[in-house]
């Protein structure tokens, strides 16, 4: 759990008023997801029911097209020590980035990173065919963590700065995917995975989009203007023609012209008049 409590704190007291030890209360989102796993877990002390929750909302390698279960496997744990070590990591990386993105953003990225990691488990068990089934939040958490490894490196985690926490579960699932065809280490380093691609690749992609989006508006701004151009100096000898020769020495196309000029400039004096 993270030392540097900076963003807990205000004014040198924790969150809550008082001195001394206090654990600040978690933001919206991230108390509802605490909330709603723990009411998960509570619901699954009862053995039948525990069968039932982990048949209707786990993530089995059968059943890929059940895409809903995508999300309800994140709330699902597999007993009490899985239960409590992944709503401590909820409660200590998750605060933080709600805190500076906001809820609806920081609940936008958790879910996607733990699609993320149900997708990744999918893919791997394609390849090891056993038939197994996932739960748990881990790839959301272990998305936080890593979010905060990027945005936050004074973390420390214990002693130890965040960064390095970061890059040692990044290279033990990694591991355990390669060599030993870890389902749940897929999981884990995909959750790991989605929280970089969150924060290095999707601004990239939007910024690229941004920028490919405003060279397209500004070369049919250029062409509609070309245009526009080219129409007035058709427009221009028309009239010299007219002027010199008179009406009558138009051709059925140059009479069009005039005609679709008139109306566009009545069309423009309207819209001007409503305003």
């Amino acid at each position: 759990m993270p030392l540097d409590h900076r963003p807990y704190m205000q004014a040198g007291r924790p969150y809550g008023g008082g001195y001394g030890f206090s654990l600040p209360r978690p933001p919206r989102v991230t108390l509802g997801l605490i909330l709603a796993c723990a009411a998960v877990f509570l619901l699954g002390i009862s053995p039948g029911l525990r069968a039932v929750l982990h048949d209707s909302l786990s993530l089995p390698s059968s059943k890929p097209a059940e895409v809903w279960r995508l999300i309800t496997f994140q709330f699902v744990h597999a007993g009490s020590g899985h239960f409590l070590w992944n709503m401590i990591g909820l409660y200590f990386f998750a605060p933080p980035l709600e805190r500076a993105w906001g809820g609806r953003r920081f609940l936008a990225f958790y879910l996607f990173c733990g699609v993320f990691a149900g997708v990744c488990y999918l893919l791997l068990s394609l390849f090891v065919g056993a038939p197994t089934f996932l739960v748990g939040a881990s790839g959301g958490i272990l998305a936080c963590l890593m979010a905060c490894a990027i945005l936050y490196p004074h973390f420390l985690v214990i002693i130890f700065p965040i960064r390095w926490v970061a890059g040692f579960y990044a290279l033990f699932f990694f591991l355990g995917v390669v060599y030993e065809r870890d389902l749940s280490g897929a999981a884990h380093l995909g959750g790991m995975v989605a929280g970089a691609i969150w924060l290095w690749v999707l601004p990239r992609a939007h910024a690229a989009g941004a920028g490919l989006r405003g060279r397209l508006r500004e070369g049919a701004w250029q062409r509609k203007l070309q245009q526009r151009q080219a129409e007035q100096e058709e427009l221009d000898r028309i009239l010299q023609k007219i002027h010199d020769q008179g009406l009558g020495s138009l051709s059925p196309k140059e009479c069009r012209t005039l005609q679709q000029a008139s109306r566009r400039q009545r069309d423009e004096q309207q819209k001007l008049r409503r305003l």
